[in-house]
């Protein structure tokens, strides 16, 4: 029996850690508006003002491109806190379970103590009793151990185990999700705890790896507005004047990008080279990836 709650337990953790990095993965996904064909497509237009560096309409597809990009950057960036808000409300919800029915189970607990042995009264408790030690170990790996009466003591699975249910004492669960979206989770008998298995666990590790994905997000985002802007600055616009930066990160980070506001003989597709040295130098900054 514990064997098989373990195992149910196992795939509570594998369904939700699919379930949510699958979430996650489709946030990523660089089609024609995601981020990659987006920054791709500033690079591209680069080139083409480099070729004809006073033709107006390619400065406006210039300065447009770069504001696709920026917008591109959000648009994942949102998707991603979406995920991340996603994971917090399912293990609030799975901690929520777990609360009712520890409460639960330390009702049919009482009721077991006073049941007549042999009684369909106590059948349909000891049913009712694994069919509640089921689901919460679906959630949250647990140990069970059984008294004459048929009453159950949950600890949470590993050494050292929290006690959840012991006699007339109950644990709560609690989840606390911190700044980066990452989770944690504690009981009120025996403080924090990080779970093996279950659906909590699942949870917390996908909400980890969401975590990561969004701060190689930021990273990214905050290298690509500071390799633009300089690149930028470091030519010469239509009237003789410094090139204007390009991108404002905001307090920084992806969901705070955006493209600032240019005029197109703003646009410094000029360098000490020529009138189409700084489009040229662009692409420099792409790399081979």
């Amino acid at each position: 029996v514990q064997d098989s709650r373990n195992a149910g337990a196992d795939a509570g953790r594998a369904s939700a850690l699919s379930q949510w990095l699958q979430v996650g993965e489709n946030a990523l996904d660089d089609g024609d508006n995601g981020v990659g064909a987006s920054v791709t497509a500033v690079f591209n237009a680069a080139d083409r003002l480099g070729a004809s560096p006073g033709d107006t309409t390619l400065r406006a597809a210039f300065l447009q491109a770069v504001d696709t990009s920026a917008a591109a950057f959000r648009q994942t960036a949102n998707q991603l806190a979406s995920a991340s808000n996603g994971v917090a409300t399912a293990a609030q919800g799975a901690v929520t379970q777990v609360n009712d029915d520890l409460a639960a189970l330390q009702k049919v607990n009482q009721s077991l103590l006073r049941a007549r042995d042999g009684s369909t009264n106590q059948a349909a408790l000891l049913d009712e009793r694994d069919r509640l030690v089921d689901s919460i170990s679906s959630h949250l790996g647990v140990s069970a151990s059984f008294g004459d009466r048929g009453e159950v003591t949950l600890n949470v699975s590993g050494t050292g185990g929290a006690t959840l249910l012991s006699g007339s004492t109950i644990a709560t669960v609690s989840a606390t999700v911190a700044a980066d979206g990452t989770l944690s989770y504690s009981t009120s008998t025996g403080g924090a705890f990080n779970p093996a298995t279950g659906t909590l666990a699942g949870l917390s590790q996908s909400a980890a790896a969401l975590s990561a994905r969004r701060q190689g997000l930021d990273s990214l985002a905050n290298d690509y507005a500071a390799s633009l802007n300089a690149q930028h600055q470091a030519g010469v616009d239509a009237q003789g004047n410094a090139g204007a930066a390009l991108l404002d990160t905001g307090v920084g980070g992806a969901a705070n990008l955006t493209a600032i506001a240019l005029a197109t003989n703003q646009v410094a597709a000029a360098d000490g080279s020529g009138a189409n040295g700084n489009m040229l130098a662009f692409a420099g900054l792409r790399g081979t990836g």
